[in-house]
């Protein structure tokens, strides 16, 4: 994969935190998607702060530690943090044990605790020291590069997506799995990229704005209700398409996801290939 440029870190690496018995280490609380961008490199920006000590002021060294999901009632799975708790550095503190062994670092408050509940957006917190060290690529080769998973890039590569062709990206935010098949396929042909809110789908249209692709056509579209049971559709014993009831641009698509999945469950499928006698269609999730 010539096109991939792997970025080496180094760690684990053993932080002191400076916790003294009579003075409560300053700290905040992000959440585990807040938490894995960090390990990659990035800062801590104002929407991913959960928690934070009392008396916090811009300049002040924290600790960063994470919040895990835990089971909550009703089978479901929760923070059991609402954002903005206030943190007093005793046992009486949410996720107090569960966070042993979960922090991640150290950083310097680039705000007041007052300023990151209050604001929407901006660098909360620069780290300075972290578990893993990765360099930080913010604002770094805008629209040249984009920093990706290795599980996302070898599905665009597994993929193998060709010019001309049409891939339906059925869970596409950020954007980077989405961008990686576009560039493959030197931006001709078309990708559909789906996802289940307007601000996901923003996210993928600005990143293939930023990276000058405009084979991309992404819609607010839920991967988990796009897809017709076989009862629901027409027999048609010839592979022609042409004379089903097409309804509108939110029709759902009929992929055979028995192959792979079930379709009550989340959408695990890597690609499909659905045979429609002059376009290759390509399913991916």
């Amino acid at each position: 994969m010539d096109y991939v440029v792997v970025v080496q870190g180094s760690g684990p690496h053993k932080l002191e935190y400076g916790d003294e018995p009579n003075k409560p280490l300053k700290e905040v609380i992000v959440s585990r998607k807040c938490a894995e961008a960090v390990l990659r490199g990035a800062q801590i920006f104002v929407p991913g702060v959960m928690a934070c000590s009392s008396h916090v002021e811009k300049g002040d060294v924290v600790a960063v530690s994470v919040a895990v999901e835990q089971p909550g009632p009703h089978n479901g799975w929760g923070l059991g943090i609402t954002r903005g708790t206030v943190l007093q550095g005793s046992k009486s503190d949410p996720q107090y044990f569960e966070r042993c062994g979960l922090y991640i670092g150290q950083g310097v408050a680039m705000m007041s605790r007052a300023g990151i509940f209050g604001a929407s957006q901006g660098i909360a917190i620069e780290m300075i020291k972290r578990v893993y060290e990765l360099p930080s690529f913010y604002g770094i080769l805008k629209g040249e590069i984009f920093l990706q998973n290795l599980p996302s890039i070898i599905t665009a590569h597994v993929l193998d997506p060709q010019e001309g062709e049409l891939i339906l990206d059925m869970c596409a935010a950020p954007g980077g799995k989405t961008t990686a098949i576009a560039i493959l396929m030197k931006d001709m042909g078309e990708v559909v990229a789906c996802d289940r809110s307007h601000n996901k789908v923003e996210d993928v249209k600005n990143l293939a704005l930023e990276l000058g692709l405009t084979c991309i056509k992404a819609y607010k579209l839920d991967a988990l209700k796009a897809v017709l049971r076989p009862t629901d559709v027409p027999i048609n014993s010839s592979n022609d398409t042409s004379d089903m009831d097409i309804k509108g641009p939110q029709t759902p698509a009929l992929c055979e996801t028995e192959l792979k999945s079930d379709i009550d469950k989340p959408c695990i499928t890597n690609s499909i290939d659905e045979d429609t006698g002059s376009q290759a269609v390509k399913y991916i999730c």
